[in-house]
């Protein structure tokens, strides 16, 4: 299956580290996840074979979001708390989101995943960003 035959795509790439090996990997994880259930959604898997991996998704993106708060906190970033504040709202909105596939029609599904998808990927690859230098700065890590 390629890419385009794919709702969406999005590979982990080099450019994406923070050099923070457990947020890397959690990341990484996520985005692998995430890329998991677009090629689900095009494989026309079964419906609860699709929530369980957004299930899955959401419930590690919020353990994700625990894991990276404490490494901001203890790097004491600047907009670490501002950070914080924009995880919990994606956590809500993530399980909010997840409430409405839960009635096991893949169309609901389908539009959960790709709404899932854009603040999720998005928020790595930019917010997340936003405070790689800090962290960097403060926090030994892998990359410099």
């Amino acid at each position: 299956m390629t890419a385009s035959t794919v709702p969406f795509h999005r590979q982990w790439t080099t450019a994406d580290a923070s050099g923070h090996p457990q947020l890397d990997a959690e990341h990484r994880a996520l985005i692998d996840s995430v890329d998991e259930i677009a090629h689900a959604i095009a494989e026309r898997r079964d419906a609860p074979a699709v929530f369980a991996l957004l299930e899955a998704v959401v419930h590690d993106c919020i353990a994700h979001f625990a894991s990276e708060d404490a490494v901001f906190r203890q790097a004491a970033t600047q907009e670490a708390e501002s950070h914080i504040q924009k995880h919990r709202e994606l956590a809500e909105k993530m399980q909010n989101l997840l409430r409405h596939a839960s009635d096991g029609s893949m169309a609901s599904m389908e539009m959960v995943a790709a709404l899932l998808y854009d603040p999720l990927v998005i928020h790595m690859v930019s917010e997340d960003q936003k405070l790689y230098p800090q962290l960097r700065a403060k926090v030994p890590t892998t990359r410099r």
